[in-house]
Protein backbone atom coordinates (compact mmCIF):
# COMPACT_ATOMS: atom_id res chain seq x y z
CA UNK A 1 0.00 0.00 0.00
CA UNK A 2 2.88 2.39 0.79
CA UNK A 3 4.28 1.72 -2.69
CA UNK A 4 1.02 2.95 -4.28
CA UNK A 5 1.17 6.14 -2.21
CA UNK A 6 4.80 6.69 -3.18
CA UNK A 7 4.01 6.27 -6.88
CA UNK A 8 0.97 8.57 -6.68
CA UNK A 9 3.02 11.23 -4.87
CA UNK A 10 5.86 11.06 -7.41
CA UNK A 11 3.47 11.22 -10.37
CA UNK A 12 1.52 14.14 -8.87
CA UNK A 13 4.76 16.03 -8.23
CA UNK A 14 5.94 15.43 -11.80
CA UNK A 15 8.95 13.39 -10.75
CA UNK A 16 7.90 10.09 -12.32
CA UNK A 17 7.13 9.43 -15.96
CA UNK A 18 6.89 5.84 -17.25
CA UNK A 19 9.21 4.62 -14.52
CA UNK A 20 11.94 7.18 -15.09
CA UNK A 21 12.94 9.59 -12.34
CA UNK A 22 13.30 13.06 -13.77
CA UNK A 23 16.28 15.24 -12.92
CA UNK A 24 14.15 18.39 -13.06
CA UNK A 25 10.37 18.12 -12.88
CA UNK A 26 8.80 18.97 -16.23
CA UNK A 27 11.86 18.07 -18.32
CA UNK A 28 13.35 14.71 -19.14
CA UNK A 29 17.07 14.17 -18.91
CA UNK A 30 18.95 13.08 -22.03
CA UNK A 31 19.62 9.71 -20.37
CA UNK A 32 15.91 9.18 -19.66
CA UNK A 33 15.04 10.07 -23.26
CA UNK A 34 17.68 7.66 -24.55
CA UNK A 35 16.55 4.87 -22.22
CA UNK A 36 12.95 5.35 -23.29
CA UNK A 37 13.90 5.30 -26.98
CA UNK A 38 15.79 2.03 -26.55
CA UNK A 39 12.85 0.59 -24.57
CA UNK A 40 10.43 1.57 -27.34
CA UNK A 41 12.65 -0.10 -29.97
CA UNK A 42 12.59 -3.26 -27.89
CA UNK A 43 8.83 -3.11 -27.53
CA UNK A 44 8.47 -2.71 -31.30
CA UNK A 45 10.64 -5.79 -31.86
CA UNK A 46 8.75 -7.81 -29.27
CA UNK A 47 5.28 -6.86 -30.53
CA UNK A 48 6.20 -6.83 -34.25
CA UNK A 49 5.20 -3.17 -34.60
CA UNK A 50 6.62 -2.00 -37.92
CA UNK A 51 9.35 -4.65 -37.82
CA UNK A 52 9.39 -8.45 -37.87
CA UNK A 53 8.98 -9.97 -34.41
CA UNK A 54 12.36 -10.66 -32.82
CA UNK A 55 12.13 -11.50 -29.11
CA UNK A 56 15.90 -12.01 -28.83
CA UNK A 57 16.57 -8.51 -30.16
CA UNK A 58 13.81 -7.13 -27.92
CA UNK A 59 15.42 -8.64 -24.81
CA UNK A 60 18.80 -7.22 -25.85
CA UNK A 61 17.35 -3.75 -26.30
CA UNK A 62 15.50 -3.97 -23.00
CA UNK A 63 18.75 -5.00 -21.31
CA UNK A 64 20.36 -1.82 -22.68
CA UNK A 65 17.39 0.27 -21.55
CA UNK A 66 17.59 -1.24 -18.04
CA UNK A 67 21.28 -0.31 -17.90
CA UNK A 68 20.25 3.25 -18.81
CA UNK A 69 17.71 3.29 -15.96
CA UNK A 70 14.41 2.42 -17.65
CA UNK A 71 12.21 0.53 -15.20
CA UNK A 72 9.52 -0.30 -17.72
CA UNK A 73 12.08 -2.32 -19.72
CA UNK A 74 13.00 -4.26 -16.57
CA UNK A 75 9.35 -4.98 -15.79
CA UNK A 76 8.60 -6.10 -19.35
CA UNK A 77 11.66 -8.35 -19.45
CA UNK A 78 10.67 -9.79 -16.06
CA UNK A 79 7.27 -10.81 -17.40
CA UNK A 80 8.89 -12.36 -20.49
CA UNK A 81 11.22 -14.48 -18.34
CA UNK A 82 8.41 -15.39 -15.99
CA UNK A 83 6.13 -16.54 -18.82
CA UNK A 84 8.89 -18.07 -20.92
CA UNK A 85 7.76 -15.99 -23.89
CA UNK A 86 10.46 -16.57 -26.51
CA UNK A 87 12.93 -17.67 -23.85
CA UNK A 88 13.22 -20.49 -21.34
CA UNK A 89 11.28 -19.60 -18.17
CA UNK A 90 13.65 -18.25 -15.53
CA UNK A 91 12.03 -17.18 -12.24
CA UNK A 92 15.35 -16.06 -10.73
CA UNK A 93 16.03 -13.68 -13.65
CA UNK A 94 12.40 -12.52 -13.64
CA UNK A 95 12.56 -11.65 -9.94
CA UNK A 96 15.86 -9.83 -10.41
CA UNK A 97 14.38 -7.72 -13.21
CA UNK A 98 11.10 -7.06 -11.37
CA UNK A 99 13.10 -5.92 -8.34
CA UNK A 100 15.16 -3.59 -10.56
CA UNK A 101 11.94 -2.07 -11.92
CA UNK A 102 10.75 -1.46 -8.35
CA UNK A 103 14.08 0.13 -7.43
CA UNK A 104 13.53 2.84 -10.03
CA UNK A 105 9.88 3.22 -8.95
CA UNK A 106 8.29 1.93 -12.13
CA UNK A 107 4.56 1.30 -11.65
CA UNK A 108 4.84 -1.80 -13.89
CA UNK A 109 6.99 -3.40 -11.21
CA UNK A 110 3.85 -4.04 -9.16
CA UNK A 111 2.39 -6.37 -11.77
CA UNK A 112 5.69 -8.18 -12.19
CA UNK A 113 6.23 -8.57 -8.44
CA UNK A 114 2.62 -9.63 -7.81
CA UNK A 115 3.21 -12.57 -10.14
CA UNK A 116 5.51 -14.01 -7.43
CA UNK A 117 2.87 -13.96 -4.71
CA UNK A 118 1.20 -17.29 -4.03
CA UNK A 119 -2.46 -17.48 -5.01
CA UNK A 120 -4.77 -18.17 -2.10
Amino acid sequence: MKFHLLIATLVAAGHLVQGEILVNPGTKSAAAESARAVFEQGRSCFNAQGVPQDTTKARGLWKQAVALGNGRAAANAAMVYLAGDGVAPDQKQALKLATRAAEVNDPSALEALLAFLPLQ
